[in-house]
């Protein structure tokens, strides 16, 4: 995923699914000058981690 795309969802009003390693995720922070976003797994928003942004996938939406 690219940075801009990152950034869209993170604004989104709407939840847009996003997954880390198969693993459903929210988006907490943006961090553009390192590649990096903070995320959490949709069950546990306290459990924070920063990965390299290239790793989220943007799931298909089946709506």
């Amino acid at each position: 995923m690219e940075v801009s795309r990152a950034q869209e969802i993170f604004e989104s009003p709407t939840l847009i699914d996003v997954s880390y390693q198969g693993q459903p995720v929210f988006i907490q922070d943006i961090h553009p000058g390192e590649n990096k976003v903070t995320i959490s797994p949709l069950t546990d928003v306290d459990d924070k981690q920063d990965i390299e942004i290239d790793q989220l996938v943007e799931e298909e939406s089946t709506h």
